[in-house]
């Protein structure tokens, strides 16, 4: 008897590197030189006193996302569409991040938010009357668990929600 798998797809990490902009689908940002996809572990990491800023203006998909910063450093993650974390998502310290789709997000596994971390959406225009107007509106789904430590904030206060 033989075992065919289907051809298992190997999963690659990928680093953000952010030496070209700050888009997110430049395939120049990233250790790997490929934009990321649903095999890909993405890794964004902020050193002491440095400032890493990710824009996603179109729909993404990974495998996982860890967003980290050291004392002192700062990640901002902004997703303008749907993004899709197949397994885990891994907000860290010093960590904001917008979930601006009003169709939503999706984490088939756990989403961890550390201390410090911050998830929210982007502030919407004056323009809106009715929640229905919204552009923007923070909306994800999570499988699996949701943590959030002590310090970590979901905040959509000031928004901009007509009463």
């Amino acid at each position: 008897m033989n075992w065919d798998f289907g051809g298992e797809t190997e999963v690659v990490n990928a680093v953000w590197l952010g030496t070209a902009s700050g888009d997110f689908a430049n395939p120049n940002n990233w250790s790997t030189l490929k934009v990321p996809d649903d095999h890909t572990r993405v890794f964004v990491f902020a050193r002491e006193g440095e400032s890493k800023s990710v824009t996603a203006s179109t729909a993404i998909s990974m495998r996982d996302l860890v967003l980290e910063s050291r004392p002192f450093g700062k990640v901002t993650f902004k997703a303008s569409k749907s993004m899709s974390v197949v397994e885990n998502f891994d907000v860290g310290t010093n960590t904001t991040v917008y979930l601006d789709d009003p169709a939503g997000n999706r984490v088939g596994g756990n989403v961890v938010m550390r201390s410090g971390a911050l998830m929210t959406h982007t502030e919407l225009s004056s323009s809106a009357t009715t929640l229905a107007d919204a552009s923007y509106k923070l909306n994800l789904s999570v499988d699996g668990d949701m943590t959030l430590a002590k310090g970590a904030v979901i905040n959509v206060s000031a928004k901009g929600y007509p009463l």
